[in-house]
């Protein structure tokens, strides 16, 4: 086996080296894995099965693409779950029984829901019913916080008049 140094030359003391030169040193030949050219070097890694490390290279690079091909799917489900999303919760929005600060959360939360679910599929009438779901369930609570919000301020105000 043959072990290659690198040496960075100075160039007070270096020449070039020709390819003739190189492959004639010490009466050596070079199997044909390496590659002398003008004075440089380089080795072509072989497999066992005889390719280049090329392949190797080439199936990393299908492998990107691979990945990229996936996330680009995943975004364009994304995306579309946030279009079907909007779609239904826009009525909602339109005749105030949301805020702006909910109709965020909903849309979020929603999307989410929407793209992690097992089918893998958008189904606009399934995801008007999430939206109305979520949206009850917001009406309620904001009702219910008012309510105990008022109540709270009340008992406040009766203590405070109890006291004077």
């Amino acid at each position: 086996m043959l072990l290659a140094s690198i040496v960075t030359p100075d160039s007070s003391s270096c020449a070039p080296i020709s390819p003739s030169h190189v492959s004639s040193i010490a009466g050596q030949t070079f199997p044909p894995e390496l590659n002398v050219q003008a004075g440089v070097l380089e080795l072509g890694l072989q497999t066992p099965a005889g390719k280049e490390e090329a392949n190797f290279s080439k199936s990393r690079h299908a492998a990107d693409k691979t990945n990229n091909e996936e996330y680009m799917k995943k975004l364009h489900m994304q995306e579309r779950a946030v279009e079907e999303v909007k779609l239904a919760i826009k009525p909602f929005y339109q005749k105030r029984d949301i805020t702006k600060e909910e109709y965020k959360e909903i849309l979020r939360k929603a999307v989410q829901k929407v793209c992690h679910s097992k089918s893998g599929e958008i189904n606009p009438v399934k995801v008007s019913n999430l939206v109305k779901a979520y949206v009850d369930k917001y009406k309620h609570a904001r009702k219910h916080n008012k309510e105990s919000v008022g109540s709270s301020y009340q008992t406040e105000t009766n203590h405070e008049a109890l006291d004077s």
